[in-house]
């Protein structure tokens, strides 16, 4: 990309704001978290500063278990492999958590605008844990 077209095009702040679930699951077993959360965090800084020149913000959002058709399908996944109810497991999903519920998909866009919006001009290079304390236990 030429550098002069580029710096006219984005004379303003942009955004880039990723996401992805810090827990990832194959076969009901969690695989390299701590690998996941550093691969993710090291490309969202190293693409924050690759670029910066052209007035363009990287973030990344680390969402936990939130309430869509996907999880609810895991979860029903989980009931028939295993035998036990939905609700049941649901709720063994749920407990994992530390408010003991599933985010709404609501309080994982919150942050998404915030960063997306010019009350964060100044971040860039961050993943934001938006994940009830998964990371924390």
């Amino acid at each position: 990309m030429n550098r002069i077209p580029a710096q006219r095009l984005f004379n303003r702040f942009w955004a880039v704001i990723g996401a992805v679930s810090v827990r990832i699951k194959i076969v009901g077993i969690v695989l390299g978290l701590g690998i996941t959360l550093q691969v993710r965090a090291a490309l969202t800084r190293a693409l924050a500063w690759e670029l910066a020149p052209y007035n363009i913000r990287v973030n990344s959002i680390s969402p936990g278990s939130v309430d869509t058709p996907m999880l609810r399908g895991d979860i029903d996944l989980e009931s028939k492999r295993t035998g036990v109810p939905f609700e049941t497991v649901k709720k063994e999903s749920e407990a994992e958590q530390a408010f003991r519920r599933w985010a709404d998909p609501a309080e994982i866009a919150e942050p998404i605008y915030f960063l997306a919006s010019e009350g964060a001009s100044f971040v860039t290079g961050a993943d934001w844990l938006v994940d009830c304390g998964w990371v924390a236990k």
